[in-house]
């Protein structure tokens, strides 16, 4: 059994629709929403690999589709966990700036250098 051309489409469609979803994510200012967005259409692209996987080697049902549910959850939590933790650092520094302009005495709209 040969998936091949279908495979292929499928995950140049979804790394397609995941370069969509962090561009949209960043242009909406919901950043951390286009980049679980897209790692969850990312890893669900390759479910389908291990599908094909799972019926080349004749594993069991119940086996394959167990291990692949615990592979792809594992993996889904490790990208949000990574995709928090990223993304949290780079708002607390946006914070960290804003608080420290405030106390300053600077307006967000007028920072040193800009008139």
């Amino acid at each position: 059994m040969r998936f091949g051309g279908i495979l292929r489409e499928t995950v140049i469609a979804c790394a397609a629709a995941a370069a969509i979803a962090v561009v949209a994510g960043i242009a909406l200012g919901h950043v951390s929403t286009g980049l679980g967005l897209a790692a969850g259409l990312v890893i669900g692209a390759f479910n389908a690999h291990a599908v094909a996987g799972v019926l080349q080697r004749k594993v069991p049902f119940v086996a394959g589709t167990v291990g692949r549910l615990v592979f792809f959850s594992v993996t889904a939590v490790l990208a949000a966990v990574l995709i928090v933790l990223v993304h949290g650092r780079v708002t607390q520094r946006e914070d960290l700036v804003r608080e420290e302009g405030k106390w300053r005495g600077w307006a967000d709209e007028r920072r040193p250098g800009r008139r």
